[in-house]
């Protein structure tokens, strides 16, 4: 009788050192598991920011763009060839409605940009929340796979002196 409870606590031991093993052994393949995510992720997110930042450029040459045309245009309703032709009161009126259109010109532009303005600091703030959480959650990750390691590693320790049996998962 005294055999067979030997034997079946030696069973049970060799049980607990195979578990710890295989709980060391999934913790290690978890934090494999977010490197690679991680490392497929990251120039993802490099080529978002690429993005934004390139249709944000593209954004500031188009208004610089209706810039100009403004300024050609301004300069066209107050060109010397303009005012020559014109009676002085004519040339006045024409002056006061160029600059007026290109005022709201003007201001429909500046709303425009204040609005790429907002929209790209927006992304700019959630991507960098986004960020910092992946960061914490990559913190806590290897946090938990380091204690189920050192877990795992007072099992299989525990299991092997109190058996006094090698376990090959263990170096």
């Amino acid at each position: 009788m005294a055999a067979g409870l030997s034997a079946g606590r030696m069973l049970v031991r060799r049980h607990a050192a195979a578990l710890a093993a295989a709980r060391r052994h999934e913790a290690d393949a978890e934090i494999d598991r977010l490197t690679q995510l991680y490392t497929v992720c990251t120039p993802v997110w490099i080529r978002q920011l690429e993005t934004v930042r390139g249709e944000g450029d593209t954004e500031v040459a188009q208004l610089a763009r209706v810039f100009g045309d403004i300024a050609c245009k301004l300069d066209k309703a107050i060109g010397p060839s303009r005012l020559a032709h014109s009676s002085g009161a004519d040339a006045h009126d024409e002056i006061l409605a160029a600059l007026a259109r290109n005022g709201r010109e003007l201001e429909t532009l500046v709303a425009a940009l204040r609005l790429l303005q907002t929209s790209k600091q927006r992304i700019v703030d959630e991507i960098g929340a986004a960020a910092a959480r992946l960061k914490d959650n990559a913190s806590d990750i290897r946090q938990i796979a380091l204690h189920i390691r050192t877990l795992c590693r007072i099992e299989v320790r525990e299991a092997q002196d109190n058996d006094r049996v090698s376990c090959p998962a263990e170096p």
